[in-house]
């Protein structure tokens, strides 16, 4: 009999979750887009609304499979973004299509961070994955990176954020999400787009969530998408001695 770990049990479950909500989440949407049409009754969309309630409810228990598996083997270290970014953009250059106009923006000066660097790295390639399928058709991708202090990071997120972080932006001029779907993008049973599951964005949220920073979206008809992540600064604990 073959016996397994809790952590290989905890990833088998992770990936039958993921399944589960990909089909489910085809549900969702087709409910979704009922519910948003106009020649869709009054009495009709609130009975859809009770099933897609439903249906999200049904996915619950695979939803926490995922949270479960999700902060496993994660190996923290103290990276230099600067060093960090410069070779992670030759790679994020090679995923764009040559009608993709991309530039890259780094500050010279970056401070380092506290990342699980393999993680980290699925962060900003799933970002362009998603910028890329939004622009069929070609478009521009600004990839930003620079340091921010407490004040504009209160700003950018909306939220009470302590010290100084590192700003990476992900613009593109894409189609735009649907504000319906906008403001559940992160959730594990979203999509974004007609094909494939937005576990990959929910999985960059609780990613940048363990370093201890935030992510955030905007959306614009006409102007295309952008991507907000903040991580914390890293400084150095300061050891005392007492004689």
């Amino acid at each position: 009999m073959i016996r397994f770990s809790q952590d290989e049990l905890l990833r088998f479950a992770a990936r039958m979750a993921q399944d589960v909500i990909s089909e489910m989440a085809v549900t969702d949407s087709a409910i979704d887009l009922l519910i948003h049409d106009d020649s869709v009754s009054l009495e009709t969309r609130g009975k859809l609304s009770l099933l897609i309630e439903q249906v999200r409810a049904a996915a619950a228990p695979a939803e926490r499979f995922i949270m479960l598996s999700r902060t496993k083997d994660n190996v923290c270290m103290v990276v230099d973004l600067n060093d960090f970014f410069s070779d992670l953009s030759r790679l994020l250059r090679a995923l764009l299509p040559a009608n993709i106009d991309f530039k890259i923006e780094l500050a010279s000066d970056l401070w380092s961070a506290r990342v699980d660097v393999g993680q980290f790295e699925q962060v900003f390639i799933t970002l362009f994955a998603h910028a890329r399928d939004g622009m069929p058709n070609g478009g521009d991708l600004l990839f930003r990176v620079a340091n921010v202090d407490e004040t504009t990071a209160r700003s950018i997120s909306g939220l009470c954020l302590a010290g100084d972080h590192v700003l990476i932006e992900v613009t593109d001029s894409g189609v735009a999400i649907p504000p319906a779907r906008l403001k559940h993008i992160f959730h594990p049973f979203a999509l974004t787009k007609e094909l494939g599951c937005g576990f990959g964005l929910a999985k960059v949220y609780w990613t940048i969530k363990d370093t201890g920073g935030h992510i955030s979206v905007k959306s614009e008809v006409g102007r295309g998408n952008t991507f907000s992540v903040l991580v914390p600064r890293y400084v150095a604990e300061q050891v005392t001695h007492s004689s």
